[in-house]
């Protein structure tokens, strides 16, 4: 039985090294993505102020970038943990297409919910103007280049 208690003492004591370890990794890239991004001119935001004050339901949503130039777009948002910090978690990338109208442009499908969020896209040039984001009614007609679902919680009204 002390063994067996011994055992199960020393297997907690790997699990939460790597589970404090793991934290301090992700805790470090945030913070390094974080400064790298706000220094640089290369970011645009796009604040989801909330399903309620945007008057529609939660769910899936079509976001769209466009710019007279062609581009690429790390897909992310601004991430919160209390005791980590703040940092830009990336869940996705991009490449913008030439449009109709001949500016080039690139179509996502995200979960946007209830709550506010900040979505942020880092591209690969430096933004000197007209680089557009919107989520207008007009863009939910169009067809999406990349779809990102929503995580199991937030179907469930969890957390987004």
């Amino acid at each position: 039985m002390i063994t067996l208690i011994v055992t199960l003492v020393i297997i907690a004591a790997i699990f939460a090294s790597g589970f404090f370890f793991l934290a301090k990794e992700l805790a470090k890239k945030f913070g390094f993505m974080k400064v790298f991004t706000e220094k640089s001119n290369q970011l645009i935001d796009f604040e989801w102020y909330g399903a309620k004050l945007h008057k529609t339901t939660p769910g899936m949503r079509k976001i769209i970038l466009f710019w007279n130039r062609p581009f690429v777009a790390l897909v992310g948002f601004r991430l919160s943990l209390p005791g980590f910090g703040v940092g830009f978690d990336y869940y996705g990338q991009v490449e913008a297409q030439k449009g109709e109208n001949g500016n080039y442009e690139v179509v996502i499908d995200t979960y946007c919910g209830n709550g506010a969020c900040l979505f942020q896209f880092f591209v690969n040039h430096e933004i000197d103007g007209g680089l557009v984001v919107s989520s207008a009614d007009w863009v939910q007609n169009k067809k999406a280049q990349a779809v990102y679902s929503p995580h199991w919680w937030q179907k469930l009204g969890f957390w987004g």
